[in-house]
Formats: structure tokens, sequence, C-alpha cells
């Protein structure tokens, strides 16, 4: 199974502050290594895609309820990232930049709330790269469910690198 990280965001200039092809780079061998740990020979043909969305919130949002897009061979995972205003910590991002974000009422049954600590992080760059690694994490140790079958890896290690 191949598995990429995408990007998009409700924050405006965002990519201006930060470094897309950055975080890419660091991910690319994780990501690898992660793909080599699926077992399962079924999926090889496969694309795993984690969707990093930038948006204003209070807690990280893992979607792997998604439907595969199986002519294509493909699953996408939703990786909600929190972004902070600067009112909350220094590296955060300006509240006029912020495009609100409409959730309907139910959407609660459609994703995992992570929590986050906004102070942890020292810029935006490490919360994002740590608020992504968080979301593949959980996603893998839980289970990305792909045609009725659980994709899972066990001892998902990935915070510490």
């Amino acid at each position: 199974m191949k598995i990429i990280l995408s990007h998009s965001s409700n924050v405006i200039d965002l990519y201006t502050q930060l470094d897309v092809t950055g975080i890419n780079n660091l991910f690319k061998p994780i990501l690898q290594t992660l793909s080599l740990k699926i077992e399962n020979q079924k999926w090889q043909d496969w694309k795993l895609d984690f969707q990093c969305y930038c948006t204003p919130g209070e807690e990280i949002r893992v979607f792997k309820s998604t439907k595969p897009y199986v002519r294509d061979k493909q699953k996408l995972v939703v990786i909600h990232v929190p972004i902070p205003s600067n009112d909350v910590v220094s590296w955060g991002i300006r509240k006029e930049q912020f495009i609100p974000a409409f959730y309907p009422s139910g959407m609660e049954k459609f994703y995992t709330g992570l929590s986050v600590d906004f102070h942890v992080s020292t810029t935006l760059v490490n919360h994002v790269v740590w608020c992504l690694k968080t979301g593949i994490s959980f996603a893998f140790s839980d289970g990305i469910t792909i045609l009725g079958e659980k994709v899972k890896i066990e001892n998902v290690d990935i915070l510490n690198r």
C-alpha cells in the first residue's frame, strides 16, 4: 500500500507560514515504513491518503469512515488539525485569517476527537507535525476499514520520530 500525505486548509495564507514541503519530506520515510508493516498483500495496489486539513478548532478530528474509491483503489482518511489563534499561543494565527467552517449537527459520529495541548508545541510547524503523527498513529492503531476489512498496525510508534 502506498501511503501519501496531502494538505488543505480553511485558513487564509496559512501556507505562507507553514512549510508543507518540509512536512512532506519529514513524513515520507515514516509513511514508507508504515506501508511496509501492512502485511496483507490484498492492499499492495491501494493508495491511502492522509489529508491534513488545517482548521480552527480545539481537538484533532480523525475521519476514517470515508468510503473508499474502489475503482481507483484509494482510501482517504481526513485529519483535522486544529489551528489556534495568536490569542492562545504566540505562534498562532490571526483570527482574521480563519474562514468560518460549517459543521452540521450530528457530525460527531463520523470522527474521533483527540485532545491537544497547544502549549506543548513551540512553532506552528511542530504543532501540525505532532497533530498529524497523533492522528496517523490513532488511525492505524484503531484500524482503517477498507471494503469491510480493517487495516491495522500494532504498536505504531511514530510520535518520537
